[in-house]
């Protein structure tokens, strides 16, 4: 990025990146329409699991009071799924053991999940050029006629298996 002078996200995706780190969660709701995505469902899931985790915190920071005012006021109109809903609502009321068992992620985690939500012209999938290089690898691998040698290939030169190292001459005769 630094050397091509090509920025990886938009500012407005780096913005958000950041906010949903640094546990800024309104921010990133916020961020996260001004972003430009045209799906507005993708834009619902998002917020919601933005939410969702902005519930988990407070609740795990013991904040029960303003992890139920998110769950009334923010994630209830947001989210569609009733199941989901409950599923949140038990972990204010049940004691300790259901805390044990919902545990808080970890920002970089809920990060992780938003960009498989997010389309890749939105944000770049993590580990893409690591895919696009294994991609091209396997092409030319595929593509070699005579391929048959286990060395290690590189990215320097383009792959080539000569004829010569298809055997061509009987070495040994079994009687």
């Amino acid at each position: 990025e630094e050397e091509s002078g090509i920025p990886l996200h938009s500012p407005g995706v780096n913005l958000f990146t950041q906010q949903v780190l640094d546990g800024n969660w309104d921010e990133s709701v916020a961020t996260l329409h001004k972003i430009g995505l045209a799906d507005e469902n993708v834009v619902r899931s998002a917020s919601c699991l933005i939410l969702e985790q902005k519930f988990f915190e407070l609740l795990h920071g013991e904040k029960v009071m303003e992890a139920l005012m998110t769950l009334r006021e923010e994630i209830t109109p947001l989210c569609n799924y009733s199941s989901r809903i409950r599923e949140l609502s038990s972990c204010l009321v049940s004691p300790s053991p259901k805390q044990d068992i919902v545990k808080v992620r970890s920002r970089s985690k809920l990060l992780e999940e938003l960009q498989k939500l997010l389309p890749p012209t939105v944000m770049i999938p993590e580990k893409r050029l690591e895919h696009l290089v294994e991609q091209a690898l396997i092409l030319q691998t595929e593509t070699c006629p005579f391929h048959n040698s286990v060395d290690k290939m590189s990215l320097y030169s383009d792959h080539h298996c000569g004829k010569e190292l298809i055997p061509s001459r009987t070495v040994q005769v079994r009687k």
